[in-house]
């Protein structure tokens, strides 16, 4: 209910406040009659009063500024006319009301033509209907939005036929497609593969998943793997070439003298080899010589052994044991790698390959320097009163343990394959099948 107003500019009010004018204990009461004579300002208090009806300033009076003060101290002013435009029930019946809503009063032959519009909006609706019913025209007057609404709808429909049709082709295609990977047993395993599985697919199948030719041979490998069970680690043991070296140079360097040497045979060691040998051959056994057949004179086995002392065979003992320790080394290394491609996964048989090349190579090389100290062993026992020095030669020992720690490594390749597989095949089949849906 409103208590009091104050108007601070509406028309011909002009700081008009209350309080002053009226007194601070007035206020309205339930029913109020303000009356005065022509354009003493009614109008313009109705007019305040329907800005509130409408929650919208009156068009004459845009720059207006009032405050209606309300039972509840709630203050109503222009700046907020929306708060209180549908909270407050506010009606307003004046000639600005008569022209609005009862125009056919003025109507100058007398027409009651809005006689069923009532109501202080309906002349307006009446006018935004016409309006409405202009813009929407008829359809069968080609005019208005119902014609551009009936021209849309049939070529809507037009191309919904062709979508469905384009869609129903692509459909089939997507249907042959996955009856092709459902009956793939052999690569995709797939049993229930359909079109909604292949349209699940689709956003997967990008044009990075698309194998090579390569891929799709290496994965179609794995899927005809079958498990090849764990492959035993290499013992990863360096040789004992520089224990071989160390050997060979000291019995090479090791200084032997006869007791009473025969000047013919130390200046020839291949004569002093032929005399060595024929001893072997004749002493205690022949009283004649094998090669002349002369008899063999008194004194000359003293005189050999005088010359060949036991230290001289000793050593020569000593070297032929050293011939077969090294002829030995030679063949447990050609044992040791007992590996053999079929052994591995087909994924890693190239390294395989190249890890074997390596190794026939490196192990080769190392069999010729141990064939070089036993070449330099067999010169001393040649000659077995003559020091030699050992050269330099190569030694591949530390090439030979790494190459095993790299065979291991293709080992533990293969043993995680070999717990893996299954799931690596199961990978390999989605991997095959991603490629063929998004080629």
């Amino acid at each position: 209910m409103i208590k009091k107003i104050d108007i601070m500019k509406f028309g011909r009010f002009n700081n008009y406040l209350w309080d002053k004018t009226i007194g601070k204990d007035e206020t309205f009461k339930k029913l109020n009659i303000i009356y005065g004579r022509n354009y003493s300002g009614k109008t313009l208090l109705a007019r305040i009063f329907k800005s509130i009806e409408d929650a919208n300033l009156h068009k004459n009076y845009a720059d207006c500024d009032f405050a209606i003060t309300l039972n509840d101290a709630k203050i109503i002013t222009r700046h907020n006319l929306l708060d209180f435009g549908t909270e407050n029930k506010m009606r307003v019946y004046n000639t600005d009301f008569v022209k609005e809503n009862l125009s056919w009063l003025d109507n100058e032959d007398g027409t009651i033509k809005p006689f069923t519009i009532l109501g202080a909006k309906n002349v307006k609706l009446d006018k935004q209907i016409k309006e409405i019913e202009e813009k929407l025209g008829k359809e069968e007057e080609k005019k208005g939005l119902l014609f551009e609404l009936s021209e849309k709808s049939k070529a809507y429909d037009r191309k919904k036929t062709e979508h469905d049709l384009k869609k129903n082709d692509l459909d089939n295609k997507l249907r042959t497609k996955a009856q092709g990977i459902k009956n793939n047993a052999s690569i995709y395993s797939y049993p229930t593969y359909q079109i909604n599985s292949i349209k699940g697919d689709i956003p997967n199948a990008i044009e990075t998943a698309i194998l090579t030719d390569e891929q799709i041979v290496e994965k179609k490998k794995l899927l005809k793997e079958e498990s090849k069970g764990n492959i035993e680690r290499l013992t990863e043991t360096r040789p004992n070439f520089s224990t071989y070296y160390s050997q060979t140079e000291e019995l090479l360097k090791r200084q032997i003298k006869p007791s009473q040497p025969i000047t013919d045979l130390i200046n020839d060691s291949l004569l002093q080899e032929w005399v060595r040998q024929g001893i072997d051959k004749h002493k205690g056994k022949r009283e004649t010589c094998g090669f002349c057949d002369n008899p063999i004179p008194a004194g000359l086995w003293d005189k050999l052994d005088a010359h060949f002392s036991k230290e001289s065979e000793e050593l020569r003992e000593v070297l032929k044991a050293q011939i077969q320790t090294l002829e030995t080394a030679k063949q447990n290394l050609d044992d040791f790698l007992n590996l053999e491609k079929e052994m591995f996964y087909a994924s890693i048989n190239s390294k395989y390959d190249a890890l074997i090349k390596r190794w026939t190579a490196t192990s080769k090389a190392y069999s010729k320097s141990i064939d070089k100290l036993i070449a330099q062993i067999k010169e001393r026992e040649k000659d077995i009163f003559k020091e030699n020095f050992l050269g330099e030669i190569n030694d591949e020992s530390e090439n030979i343990l790494e190459l095993l720690k790299e065979f291991n490594l293709i080992i533990e390749e293969h043993n995680l394959k070999t717990s893996t597989l299954s799931k690596d095949q199961q990978t390999a089949r989605s991997d095959l099948r991603i490629s063929e849906v998004a080629k």
